[in-house]
């Protein structure tokens, strides 16, 4: 039935069949097995398929083999349409053709020519942790008004209605929760009011400059010790951070790698200077906080942004996994820039989880 439907699209004039970024692992089985696998059902399916995909959002160790199983089964390869967030194609088609119909003929004839830009240079982990900045910025002109980043993340509830995260928070998961908590010790006597804090929105990327590049100065070359701050270094416990890392660093998280090798990369090419001016913007943030809290004796914002989501699957996306990862920092990290003593206080629950 597979073999009949991918004859009948073959056939068909102006459709173009194209083996989707053939070369990755995106089930975790093991890139050997998933080379096999791959190359196996290309042979198999070779008369049906009209070119590989070459993606501009994959590493190019993986590139470089769908250019060999490429050159193995005598099929052209074409850009995929690797655009995420606000950055364009990193690999582009070059073609003079005056329709969709003529490039496939192009295509289908062997013909094809593909543009790898300057961008795809780039280190790849820079581009993942660019992607989730721009995803999770506010967009005060959006098209359709999704100003915030939860606006643009959608959820299917229960009731089966696909719904913005942002609903899903007004309806008391979690701001709701918080402002009801808030409003009981109203009640009991305290004066609770609004305050406009607009600096707080850019506290998260005043972290992501000081906590990329320190952590891997003070955790990685540094050994989890650093220097130049007095006293007691324990160099046992150095010792075995050092062998640890360096003898299993591919035990390493995903976002721990990106990480390092974000600052390795800013420390290599800036020197320290984005560090630098990341620190000197946090006494921004900081007296930001401070004038706020001459007006108020506590800020009270939801810990978290959402209730808690699904543990990644061990298949799940690198993006995916990313994304997990790091979505719930916006109101608490802030705070490890600036110094200011938070905590969390548990304040009711949703569907068996709780928000603070």
């Amino acid at each position: 039935m597979r073999l009949r439907c991918s004859e009948s699209l073959s056939q068909t004039k102006d459709t173009l069949i194209v083996f989707n970024h053939p070369c990755w692992d995106e089930s975790g089985i093991g890139r050997e097995q998933h080379l096999q696998l791959a190359a196996e059902f290309a042979r198999n399916h070779a008369p049906f398929i009209h070119a590989l995909e070459l993606n501009g959002l994959r590493p190019w160790n993986e590139n470089r083999e769908v250019f060999r199983l490429a050159h193995a089964l005598e099929k052209p390869v074409v850009s995929g349409g690797d655009r995420h967030a606000l950055e364009p194609n990193a690999v582009l088609d070059l073609t003079n053709a005056a329709s969709f119909a003529e490039f496939v003929e192009q295509v289908r004839a062997g013909r094809t020519d593909v543009l790898v830009t300057d961008q795809y240079r780039e280190p790849f982990p820079l581009r993942i942790l660019q992607s989730l900045e721009e995803v999770l910025q506010d967009y005060e002109g959006h098209g359709r008004g999704w100003r915030r980043w939860s606006d643009r993340v959608f959820y299917r509830c229960d009731d089966g209605i696909v719904r913005p995260l942002t609903t899903l928070f007004a309806n008391g998961v979690p701001d709701q929760m918080v402002q009801d908590a808030v409003h009981k010790l109203e009640r009991a006597g305290a004066k609770v009011t609004t305050i406009s804090l607009p600096m707080h929105r850019d506290g998260i990327h005043v972290w992501n400059a000081i906590a990329v590049e320190g952590a891997t100065m003070l955790m990685v070359r540094g050994n989890s010790m650093g220097t130049n701050w007095k006293g007691h270094y324990t160099t046992g416990l150095l010792d075995v951070y050092a062998k640890g890392w360096q003898s299993r660093a591919n035990d390493l998280s995903e976002t721990t790698k990106l990480v390092v090798m974000l600052g390795q990369y800013m420390q290599d090419n800036y020197h320290g200077r984005y560090y630098a001016k990341a620190q000197n913007i946090a006494r921004n943030l900081r007296a930001a906080y401070d004038e706020a809290l001459r007006q108020a004796d506590l800020l009270v914002m939801p810990t978290l942004p959402m209730k808690a989501t699904p543990i990644p699957a061990p298949t799940a996306s690198r993006e995916e996994y990313v994304a997990r990862a790091l979505e719930m920092l916006p109101n608490t990290c802030p705070f490890d820039v600036t110094g200011h003593p938070a905590l969390t206080v548990p304040c009711g629950t949703s569907s068996g989880l709780r928000s603070g």
